[in-house]
């Protein structure tokens, strides 16, 4: 077995991703999906640094409706982590192939390696291993239940 033949193993591993993943770049202050929004895709962050942002609920009471605006509350995003060079967002709206819960905004000027879930899902269907290991990446960035 010579090198050249071992590496054919991996591309027919991920032969169909080579056209699929696009590089991208953000300023400072982009957002790069909304909370609501489907199929957005796994942003994987090269250079710069995101903020994962959780909205607000829209929840304003009969009251407040009738207040003027400065009477209202600030509604701005809860943010929730940062994800730094080598990470990756849009973990959950991808696996689950759900609606995205939050905000995902460049804090810094950014460059993503960008998977639609399109590609995403062609990838899953071809190789089931990939969601286990994206799941497991997952649950490892989740805080401890003992922690709570």
């Amino acid at each position: 077995m010579t090198g050249g033949s071992s590496t054919g193993a991996n591309d027919t591993y991920l032969s169909g991703l080579d056209n699929e993943v696009e590089i991208l770049f953000f300023p400072a202050g982009s957002v790069l999906a909304k909370a609501g929004e489907r199929n957005t895709g796994l942003f994987y962050v090269i250079e710069g640094f995101l903020d994962i942002l959780l909205p607000e609920p829209d929840h304003t009471p009969a009251f407040e409706k009738h207040a003027a605006p400065k009477d209202r509350k600030d509604r701005s995003p809860k943010p929730l982590f940062t994800v730094k060079p080598g990470g990756i967002a849009g973990y959950l709206s991808s696996l689950c192939n759900t609606a995205s819960y939050v905000d995902i905004k460049a804090k810094t000027d950014t460059y993503v390696g960008f998977l639609p879930s399109h590609a995403l899902d062609r990838l899953l269907e071809k190789r089931p291993i990939v969601l286990l290991t994206l799941a497991k990446r997952l649950i490892s960035l989740l805080s401890p239940l003992d922690t709570l």
